[in-house]
């Protein structure tokens, strides 16, 4: 329902229906005594804080008019306030609050003809931005997608090789071995403090745990190597780390 609004100076201020007001606080004192009683409690002056209406309404048991009090925000808040109960607080608050909703729709719009073309250059600036971004975003995606196919047939004619092999390897790879194994053990495909690969990872063929060749004080030690598939996987998952804000 629109209720009326009340022109003062040069300012039109909202009006709610005191009868709403009136129910919401569960007065029972019956509402155009009450009404009156506000107004001289809250000193409202009418045609500035209210203007009476006179109307046929519902409540009107035998079709006579109804009086009814439309009332500013201001003053709502006011005689919620006077009556000191949970609900007029809640009545402040709730008006407070559309108050402040108000005043971020109106600081929104253009005040001028100058205003409002600045703001159009602003939003074509922004999906101009936008459309850049994506544009590098989808750039970005195909040419790592170009590089994975390619890694792919060179990983699988190189077999398999070491952590330091895999780090020489690949030119966007800017951190050494021992960093790559912190890497690799921080996103859980080696045990901590171990150069062992997780079970799992061996099963999907990232990597083979095999001894070595020669002996290392009298002992053959297991060896971690990255499997072709291992290579493929573990550059698109550095990658991925890297557009995500870095190695760490």
């Amino acid at each position: 329902m629109n209720y009326p609004t009340i022109q003062n100076h040069d300012r039109l201020k909202e009006t709610v229906n005191a009868r709403d007001l009136h129910k919401f606080l569960e007065i029972g004192k019956d509402f155009t005594n009450w009404m009156k009683d506000q107004i001289k409690r809250a000193r409202l002056v009418e045609y500035a804080d209210y203007i009476k209406v006179a109307e046929k309404g519902e409540l009107s048991k035998t079709g006579q008019t109804l009086t009814e009090y439309h009332i500013t925000i201001e003053s709502a808040k006011h005689i919620g306030m006077m009556s000191q109960s949970d609900k007029g607080f809640e009545v402040r608050d709730y008006f407070i609050d559309c108050e402040k909703k108000a005043q971020v729709a109106q600081a929104a719009l253009p005040q001028d003809y100058s205003q409002a073309l600045r703001m159009l250059a602003d939003e074509v600036e922004s999906k101009k931005v936008l459309a850049m971004e994506n544009e590098q975003q989808r750039h970005t995606i195909q040419a790592k997608d170009k590089y994975i196919v390619v890694s792919n047939e060179a990983s699988i004619k190189a077999g398999e090789i070491k952590v330091s092999e895999f780090c020489k390897s690949h030119d966007f790879i800017d951190i050494g071995q021992n960093k790559m194994y912190t890497w690799l053990r921080d996103k859980g495909f080696l045990f901590q403090g171990s150069r062992e690969p997780i079970q799992k990872y061996v099963n999907l063929g990232w990597f083979t745990w095999k001894p070595s060749q020669e002996k290392h004080g009298g002992k053959f030690r297991s060896c971690l190597r990255i499997t072709p598939r291992g290579k493929v996987k573990l550059a698109s998952l550095y990658m991925d780390s890297m557009e995500q804000g870095g190695f760490a």
